[in-house]
């Protein structure tokens, strides 16, 4: 580097001067990207995921943190609630809420903010994670011995306001992962240099207890980025220097893992228990078409991708990776050159996405180690860029050129911020060529300062441009899939959970559901609902669930109600149902009365049948047995006698009876339709056909569904060339018979291999309600054309006889003072009592989804917790009255903080002694 070239680089080098800076052009940057949020008055919180999870596990967090400092600083114990039975049925906090906001060192602040100010801390939070994300990029830059800040700041920028940066808004904590991934490799490299290894522990711990999942991630791109550095060091002959490296990376990065281990075992143990494991969705070889247009796309514009491929790269930073290749030297070069293929094919087969994403479905959500590898790449080749010699500019030009034919060839259209981006590559290139020209008598120094501007204000211009097509009113309008900032508390607080927390009985443990009731509601004001959204659940749950074939399980770990079904609603403990004022259509089941119109928006009946939180069994149901069952009389069995897996001594076993009808009936279809053996091939969308059947008056009619899936054509080969069918609907319609009166009208879903919440469902039970007059028709209409493949197809009616009594007999021994000890901040507990007088041996089973943290005592002696009813837990009782004492522990939990105990024990003995032997101590 020429003398000259030297001083600047040195003038530049103030990391005071480049942090300021750097807040300064990222207030600016912030407020033009997102200026449309604030013109609208708009949130941070995504109106689906944000709305139902983000924004309320924080607010949830809060008040769980504050009960923990009330345990602790009033109450002086240090008593931690790990179980909510407001989190659907009931289930961990911990492991719930780990993947949302417990472990995140910044999420810990929310214990200090009023809620009435918790959304200004939500937005807050997203800025700061971005800001946050490109310091960590520039420690790494400046690390690596990059010291030009004006590229440092640019790559920065281009880090921080990437596409896929600005489009995980709707996720926050998504953002996290952008931070902790330069710090673990600035940590790896701090380890190789200089062999300082607190930064790389540091990383690892903060990394792991924040999401395992992202940890999954940067763990990932860390072995290929070792391997990566490794090899260039074995090739260069440092074969020893390269595998003691290895080791000690590995050393110290597990024990980052081992101290980590209080939140990672017992949330590892809660992934390996959940149902999505296993599954086997349809895994394409490549993407469609129109996923690789729009990843060619985004290397010179915005470019929205429904499998998060969000590049909104520049054209000149096109060309900078031609330049690596041309132009780039060293051994950092090579690594690079190495990286940057491997990741970009990463890109290109779906398979990385699905095993990067846990195995669970296919998706790009690890493309910020992508962004953060393009960042980089540009602040490593700035200043070879800025030098290149004419005749690479016309290479240059060359690429530019061939990129605008491969967009032609393959219908790219190339809209105005391309044409934009690609238009200031070419325009910079010729201003490189201008400064060249000697009649100027342009100076070194202001040749490069002009060059290291021009290159600056283009790729900030870029991402202005890019950012600005995703979030302007006149392009994608993506701030309008979030939600107004006036309606925030407005909603919260005024949703259906409140309007029943208003007329619960005290500390009653209430449950309640309805015809549309919202998601994660409960967890803000102590209720409890049939419904459950967050990415980890209990996979006893769904499999209570699928064996009934409910039909309102809409993926693995996300349900809401029970298909207004009277028998499921009465095992699970529903106290009140919910439907919106003048809702239509409102479908409530046998045995409810209207209570009250709640807020002028809701009106609430209550169950006069409901089963007490604990009720009992003197007969017993194998599994096996159960399973033998058909579908519909599923319920009715468990409401006379407890399914359990293996036989109770001294409990009778249930010989079931069905008393439920099953009726003949004749298909009519409309053109569109053609009827197979045991299929209907659909040739036109919208196509319906008409059940006739006789009912029966007084009764809920169902329409029952047996092995259903879907084919798009007879080989079902189309599947790979329509992996727009994802989701398929099927519309039911009953009609009755005397009025002609349409009655319930419900959705059947369908979910294919394709889709991201594919569960492997293929039985159906449909509940067309409970109806005073006969029933004689079901219109079933078809969405898309297609093949419905089916094993049986059954039309039954429960007149529910006997319903009442079943009920009553469960009611005779329940469980009394029950107390969920949950009088706290976060409706959280540890301890759930009472008492019950058994008149006879029975099974006791209680309102709680069955879960190894779970420990029963009768009487102060230990009993073992039984799986009843598929879903739930059980007690075997003798004879008499018993004291009932159930104690709850996170799985996992003890184990994770010995392992972190003992970890850092290690450490501490490790650096003392260090210290005693007068080594380095780093």
């Amino acid at each position: 580097m020429s003398r000259v070239g030297k001083k600047i680089q040195l003038n530049t080098s103030s990391k005071k001067v480049y942090f300021l800076l750097y807040t300064v052009l990222f207030a600016g940057m912030a407020l033009c990207v997102f200026w449309p949020f604030l013109e609208n008055d708009k949130s941070f919180i995504w109106v689906l995921d944000g709305w139902n999870q983000h924004f309320r596990a924080l607010m949830y967090y809060k008040q769980w943190l504050l009960t923990i400092f009330d345990n602790l600083f009033v109450r002086h114990v240090l008593e931690i609630p790990m179980y909510s039975f407001s989190i659907g049925y009931g289930a961990d906090i911990l492991t719930t809420f780990n993947y949302y906001a417990i472990g995140d060192p910044l999420t810990v602040f929310t214990a200090f903010v009023p809620e009435e100010y918790m959304l200004f801390f939500y937005n807050g939070l997203v800025i700061l994670r971005i800001y946050l994300a490109g310091i960590a990029f520039s420690l790494f830059c400046f690390y690596m011995k990059k010291t030009n800040i004006v590229a440092v700041l640019t790559g920065s920028m281009i880090y921080a306001f990437s596409g896929y940066a600005i489009f995980v808004v709707r996720h926050p904590f998504f953002l996290n992962a952008m931070i902790y991934l330069p710090l673990v490799l600035l940590g790896v490299e701090m380890l190789l240099r200089e062999r300082k290894r607190w930064l790389l522990i540091l990383s690892v711990f903060v990394s792991i207890i924040s999401n395992f999942y992202f940890f999954y991630m940067i763990v990932c791109f860390t072995v290929l980025y070792v391997m990566v550095r490794l090899g260039i060091m074995v090739c260069n002959r440092e074969g020893r220097e390269a595998f003691r490296a290895l080791i000690q990376i590995g050393l110290n990065s597990l024990f980052g893992v081992l101290l980590g281990s209080f939140l990672f075992v017992p949330t590892a143990m809660a992934f390996l228990g959940d149902r999505r494991r296993g599954l086997k969705p349809y895994i394409p070889t490549f993407y469609s078409l129109e996923d690789y247009k729009g990843i060619i796309k985004g290397f010179t514009g915005f470019n929205y991708s429904s499998i998060y491929c969000i590049l909104s790269f520049s054209a000149l930073i096109l060309l900078m990776i031609y330049v690596l290749y041309r132009c780039g030297k060293g051994r950092e070069g090579l690594h690079l050159k190495i990286l940057f293929p491997i990741m970009s094919l990463g890109l290109v087969f779906p398979f990385v996405g699905y095993a990067l994403n846990g195995f669970a479905y296919v998706t790009c959500r690890f493309l910020f180690g992508y962004v953060m590898l393009v960042a980089y790449l540009v602040v490593f080749i700035w200043n070879d860029f800025i030098e290149i010699a004419k005749r690479v500019m016309v290479q240059c030009l060359v690429v530019l050129g061939l990129y605008i034919a491969l967009c032609i060839t393959m219908g790219i259209w190339i809209n105005d911020n391309m044409y934009a981006s690609l238009l200031y590559a070419a325009l910079s290139l010729g201003v490189f060529a201008l400064l060249g020209v000697k009649k100027w008598n342009v100076t070194e120094q202001d040749c490069r300062v002009v060059k290291n501007c021009l290159v600056m204000v283009v790729l900030l211009g870029c991402v202005l441009l890019n950012d600005s097509q995703c979030n302007s009113s006149k392009a994608f309008s993506y701030h309008n899939s979030f939600v107004p900032n006036a309606k925030v508390y407005e909603d919260f607080y005024g949703d259906e959970s409140y309007a029943v927390k208003k007329i619960i009985d005290g500390d009653e443990f209430a449950r309640y559901t309805g015809d549309d009731i919202t998601w994660n509601a409960t967890i803000g004001n102590g209720t409890s609902s049939t419904q459950y959204f967050w990415s980890l659940s209990n996979a006893y749950v769904y499999d209570f669930l699928e064996s009934i074939g409910n039909l309102d399980n809409s993926a693995l770990s996300r349900y809401d109600s029970l298909d207004d079904r009277t028998v499921l609603n009465e095992l699970v403990g529903v106290k009140y149902y919910v439907s919106k004022e003048g809702r239509e259509g409102a479908t409530v089941p046998v045995g409810y009365r209207f209570v009250t119109n709640a807020d002028d928006k809701y009106d609430i009946y209550e169950n006069e049948n409901k089963l007490p939180f604990g009720y009992t069994y003197s007969k017993i149901l194998n599994r096996k047995e159960y399973d033998e069952l058909p579908m519909w009389d599923r319920e009715a069995a468990m409401l006379q006698a407890a399914v359990v897996d293996e036989p109770v001594s001294g409990l009778m076993d249930m010989d079931y009876q069905s008393d439920l009808a099953v009726c003949d009936y004749e298909i009519e279809t409309e053109p569109g339709i053609r009827i197979e053996e045991n299929r209907f091939v659909v040739s036109a969308p919208g196509a319906s056909m008409t059940i006739r059947f006789q009912g029966r008056e007084e009764a809920e009619t169902y329409l029952v569904w047996d092995g259903l899936t879907y084919s798009f054509d007879e080989e079902n080969s189309g599947m790979e060339k329509n992996p727009e069918y994802e989701d398929i609907s099927v519309g039911i319609l009953a009609i009755s018979a005397e009025s002609s009166e349409k009655g319930a009208q419900k959705n059947l879903n369908i979910k294919t291999p394709f889709s991201r919440y594919y569960t492997a469902k293929e039985d159906f039970l449909v509940n067309l309600n409970y109806a005073g007059e006969e029933r004689n028709q079901i219109l079933v209409s078809f969405s898309r054309e297609g093949i419905y493949s089916f094993a049986e197809l059954h039309v039954v009616c429960n007149e529910l006889k006997d319903y009442e009594q079943h009920v009553q007999e469960r009611k005779e021994d329940s469980l009394e003072s029950l107390d969920l000890h949950n009088r706290n901040r976060a409706y959280g507990t540890n301890l759930v009592t009472g008492n019950i007088n058994a008149l006879k041996r029975e099974l006791l089973v209680l309102d709680i989804p069955y879960a190894k943290g779970w420990s029963a005592y009768v009487d102060g002696e230990k009993t073992e917790m039984i799986r009843a009813n598929l879903m739930f837990s059980a007690i075997d009782l003798e004879e008499g009255n018993h004291e009932i004492r159930l104690e709850y522990r996170t799985p996992g939990l003890r184990l994770g903080i010995c392992i972190s105990c003992v970890a850092l024990m290690i450490l501490i003995a490790v650096q003392v002694k260090k210290k005693a032997m007068g080594g380095r101590c780093r």
